[in-house]
């Protein structure tokens, strides 16, 4: 089988006990996809990499008053120094090249599974383990998740009875211009949190 899509995925979590147990837990999901889906490519993942510590530095990710608010004594046990230390690992979520709908879209295989994890899978086997995914968006995914937020706003400004009777599509111009308003108000997010501990 050629593969249509594979893509690093980064999790991340306070133990690499949780780490395990949401691979685990995601061998076991995807194996059931496989089984129930045949409407979709078979999907697979790479073996899960060693943890790893990542290191998030105080001052440059919480404001001084939330740190101290509302963060601190719940991860004072990963504290170590000017860090919150986390663990990390890494593996490859593969789809192969069966039916591949998304003609080679690769960040919707993801997004394709979650969907069926959500709506299909047995709710007795979905105790799925918290964790937090940092894999970096492919810019296609950024791009669409622009779009949408464009078109929301825009459609929000319509009452409900006019809103289905409305055509519209944000201009690349549109999407381009919400995107750097993000850039800029993550700057100014950094900036004020540097500031904070003055």
């Amino acid at each position: 089988m050629n593969i249509a899509h594979k893509k690093m995925r980064i999790v991340e979590a306070d133990t690499q006990e949780e780490l395990v147990a949401y691979y685990n837990w995601l061998l076991g999901a995807i194996d059931a996809h496989n089984k129930d889906d045949d409407t979709s490519d078979h999907l697979a993942i790479s073996r899960l990499s060693n943890p790893y510590e990542h290191f998030h530095k105080i001052k440059q990710t919480w404001r001084k008053d939330q740190w101290e608010e509302m963060v601190a004594d719940e991860l004072s046990h990963l504290v170590r120094g000017d860090a919150v230390v986390v663990q990390r690992a890494n593996f490859e979520f593969i789809a192969y090249d069966e039916k591949c709908s998304y003609n080679g879209c690769g960040y919707y295989y993801y997004h394709w599974f979650h969907k069926w994890k959500v709506q299909t899978y047995d709710p007795a086997a979905t105790k799925e383990p918290i964790i937090r995914d940092r894999t970096p968006p492919y810019d296609e995914e950024k791009n669409e998740h622009y779009r949408v937020m464009v078109r929301a706003d825009v459609m929000s400004k319509f009452d409900a009875d006019n809103r289905d009777r409305v055509k519209y599509e944000p201009t690349d111009q549109e999407i381009e211009a919400y995107g750097q308003t993000l850039k800029e108000q993550n700057a100014q997010r950094n900036k004020e949190i540097i500031e904070s501990w003055k």
